[in-house]
């Protein structure tokens, strides 16, 4: 079962070797905790999203991804009508004298990322030629939730909650220059995290095996 948030605070008190609140305050646990499980959803993609799905405009090559999607890192997979698109970058697809392919129509083969202004989009080349409901689906990681109440659930699995604490527990030695232990607390987290990730990247690869085989398998997420 998920440790809550006062949970978790009791785990980073006996880390730090603070039970009660003296040098750290509640307030102070509990951000170093939040940072903590956002981050490690960061670094390591553990939280993956149902995907979501958009309709094909035909014409139209650029689509902003779904709101929750945190940045273009955490973009995995996106399918067209069912087929897998290759990742490429803005640059791989303009012409030579830097403009874009605008009209190349045909079924998209490839898509890039853009971030602008806060915001994700994904470029499909060729440009869609036909319009598809529902024919573009984005599989994403998220980000972990803000707990702002102790009796919160952390949504980082329970199995990874020796990461959180931490990380938390690094935040907190670092607030009270204690570097030491910021090293020691932080080749922890790191070790956690190389964990997750080959997790992560396992559950992905083994998804695009049974789907393309082994070629298509083999490109990681990091």
């Amino acid at each position: 079962m998920p440790k809550t948030l006062t949970e978790l605070e009791t785990l980073v008190r006996a880390e730090v070797g603070e039970p009660t609140a003296q040098y750290w305050t509640q307030t102070h646990i509990f951000s170093y905790i939040n940072e903590a499980a956002r981050t490690f959803s960061n670094d390591t993609g553990i939280l993956l999203s149902p995907p979501k799905k958009c309709d094909i405009v035909a014409g139209t090559s650029l689509y902003e991804a779904p709101t929750d999607v945190p940045g273009p890192q955490a973009i995995i997979a996106v399918f067209y009508d069912d087929s897998e698109l290759t990742p490429e970058t803005p640059y791989s697809i303009v012409r030579g004298d830097g403009l874009p392919h605008e009209t190349d129509t045909d079924t998209p083969s490839c898509y890039c990322v853009i971030y602008d202004s806060g915001k994700v989009y994904l470029m499909l080349y060729p440009v869609p030629g036909a319009a598809l409901t529902a024919g573009l689906v984005v599989w994403f990681w998220k980000l972990a939730t803000t707990m702002t109440t102790g009796d919160e659930a952390c949504t980082i699995p329970d199995e990874y909650h020796e990461a959180v604490v931490a990380y938390a527990s690094m935040l907190a030695f670092k607030a009270k220059r204690d570097y030491d232990q910021v090293k020691i607390e932080k080749d922890t987290y790191n070790d956690w995290v190389v964990r997750a990730r080959s997790v992560v990247t396992a559950q992905i690869m083994a998804a695009r095996q049974s789907r393309h085989g082994d070629a298509t398998a083999k490109r990681s997420i990091f």
